[in-house]
């Protein structure tokens, strides 16, 4: 399942195949090594220029890891609402502008948008955005799975907007970071390659080193570690396994009079918070809140649901209160969970509403129909008159307009 949805993995009639793409360039890896593969199109200059940059020494580790976070905080932050993605945001690639010497064409935007992440205001108002369930589902995945939708949409972004040169570019250079271990990456002079690694970058991927030259980030390693399986080497687990420290801290302490207090120094997981509670104290490593009606409100009517809040509450609790039972407070999770009741109270569904008919004879054969294919909403046979489901309105017309012809009531 797990290859077939990397698309390592073809299924048709029955069987599985390798895909073509990934088949040839394991062939090739396998045929002539690879590193043979990755030195494989590198002109002489390039490579003397690689020489001469060997003397530069090393980022180390802790400042890869600063800038791979640090970008990718960005892109989390502006799937809150909090973030621009023009304005020194993750979309504009300030970063990988500044040390590659070219401008990345990343629209982070329209990336969260196409996954569903984020929408945009009512009226199509793009300047401003909201988080939907699904990107709150976004921001409680682990990082492989954050990393992979983003990345997902932009493969699928370079395949549809951009030349086929860039996509085949990109294609490759994703292929050969699977087989890098944090080792210094030569980009080339192509103008492909640069607005790639430019990307790339602002997503926090790479770390730029110089105009022609980056390093694989943790990230990276993560995206091609393959998450849950069994075939992960140690280096990749370790990443892995420190990614998820990262991520399963706990910080959050709820109280049965619905005040909330988040030890912790994030903006981003403070911006988290803010979505559904009302803020109140903000210290260095210290949010106090408070879990509202109001606040609740304006979360649900983001898209986001009752038991992804409390989720979130419980998977993010404090040490000191993780042998109570409840997490969180019976009081608070079910004032959460009554708030979204109120809300789906009533629903509303587009309807049309069918009288006037000719004759009963007609009125009678019409409900039939509509009965029969499960569009009806309400019949009401003393009046002659019945409410329909709007998307079923074209067969409902064309059907009345045949039984018409066929009674010669036309």
């Amino acid at each position: 399942d797990m290859l077939s949805r990397s698309r390592v993995l073809v299924r048709g009639a029955g069987v599985y195949r390798m895909h073509g793409g990934f088949r040839r360039h394991l062939q090739r890896a396998l045929g002539c090594g690879v590193g043979a593969w990755l030195r494989e199109g590198a002109s002489e200059s390039e490579t003397e220029k690689a020489g001469k940059n060997e003397a530069r020494a090393p980022p180390s580790q802790d400042v890869v890891d600063a800038h791979a976070w640090g970008q990718w905080e960005k892109v989390l932050m502006f799937a809150i609402g909090e973030g621009d993605d023009r304005e020194g945001g993750a979309g504009e690639g300030e970063v990988s502008a500044r040390f590659l010497g070219g401008s990345s064409g990343l629209d982070l935007r329209r990336l969260m948008v196409a996954a569903g992440v984020v929408r945009d205001a009512d009226g199509g108002n793009a300047e401003e955005r909201r988080i939907t369930a699904r990107g709150f589902q976004f921001l409680l995945a682990d990082t492989h799975t954050q990393v992979w939708v983003v990345l997902k949409e932009y493969i699928r972004h370079a395949s549809t907007e951009r030349s086929r040169e860039v996509f085949d570019a990109l294609v490759e250079f994703l292929l050969r970071l699977g087989f890098q271990k944090g080792e210094r990456v030569e980009v080339g002079e192509t103008a492909q390659g640069k607005e790639i690694c430019a990307d790339l970058c602002a997503l926090g991927l790479l770390y730029p080193m110089g105009k022609t030259a980056v390093v694989p980030t943790k990230l990276a390693v993560i995206l091609s570690s393959g998450a849950g399986g069994g075939g992960v080497s140690a280096s990749s687990a370790s990443v892995a396994s420190s990614a998820r420290t990262i991520e399963e801290d706990r910080f959050v302490i709820v109280e049965t009079n619905y005040r909330v207090y988040a030890y912790t120094s994030s903006p981003l997981k403070q911006a988290i918070l803010r979505l559904f509670l009302r803020a109140e104290v903000l210290l260095a490593n210290l949010l106090v809140g408070t879990i509202t009606r109001e606040s609740v409100v304006s979360a649900l009517d983001s898209g986001i649901t009752a038991d992804q809040i409390i989720g979130y509450l419980t998977q993010h609790a404090h040490k000191r209160v993780l042998g109570r039972m409840p997490i969180v407070p019976d009081v608070v999770s079910d004032s959460i969970r009554l708030w979204q009741r109120e809300l789906r109270r009533m629903e509303t569904e587009e309807a049309v509403w069918y009288r006037n008919f000719e004759s009963p004879a007609l009125y009678k054969q019409v409900t039939a129909f509509i009965v029969g294919i499960g569009a009806d909403l309400c019949v009401n046979d003393a009046k002659k008159e019945v409410v329909a489901a709007a998307t079923a309105h074209e067969r409902i017309k064309d059907k009345i307009k045949e039984l018409k012809e066929r009674m010669g009531l036309t």
